[in-house]
């Protein structure tokens, strides 16, 4: 009982948070940034951390993608799973113009409008809404997108994206560090609480 009550509550100060500090970056910034990411962009390998040497200096939005940079790093990983050829440094770009990023990039990424850059790919794109859900519907063709708070008891702790996908038998995450593939999604979550995730199905051509 408890337990759904606090799915509830945190999803609830997911979208509240996220809804008010949701302003554009400023067009210049955004071309700047995407002019000094291009040099130093990342193309068809995965990323296993913001905190990586390759993904720690690009800019996105007033920060850079090692402080606050993992859903942008969640969404290119996605892809790159489905076994698109995309840039890094584009998804952050289309994250900035799109109104996504939370408090200019501060604050990371609005984890309820991700599809405002994934429906710029040829993907299906459909939010779900219960761990339980994405763990039973996800296919081994799929990959999804998770936002999860890093402590279930302490939203204020912060919160996370990871890209997923899955084998017959388990689960692995892309760039959710220090953590093995599992069998269940729950055990990736760990002592998170999942807010929403995002199940990607590469179109046919």
């Amino acid at each position: 009982m408890y337990g759904a009550w606090l799915d509830c509550l945190g999803v609830g100060l997911a979208r509240g948070v996220y809804l008010l500090t949701c302003w554009p970056v400023r067009r210049r910034t955004s071309a700047e940034n995407f002019s000094l990411n291009q040099a130093r962009d990342i193309k068809g390998a995965f990323v296993s951390s913001q905190k990586s040497e390759q993904a720690a200096g690009l800019r996105y939005g007033h920060t850079a993608c090692g402080r606050t940079g993992c859903g942008g790093i969640a969404i290119y990983n996605a892809l790159t799973a489905l076994g698109l050829r995309v840039s890094l440094a584009e998804v952050l770009y289309q994250l900035e113009r799109r109104r996504c990023a939370a408090a200019g990039g501060r604050l990371g990424t609005h984890p309820f409008r991700l599809r405002r850059v994934l429906n710029l790919y040829p993907v299906r794109a459909r939010r779900v809404y219960r761990m339980e859900a994405l763990a039973e519907e996800m296919r081994a063709e799929d990959a999804a997108i998770v936002a999860i708070w890093n402590d279930r008891s302490h939203p204020l702790r912060g919160a996370h994206f990871f890209a997923l996908r899955r084998s017959a038998a388990e689960f692995e995450a892309l760039n959710r560090e220090g953590i093995p593939a599992c069998g269940t999604l729950a055990e990736i979550v760990g002592r998170g609480r999942f807010i929403t995730g995002c199940l990607l199905h590469r179109e046919s051509a």
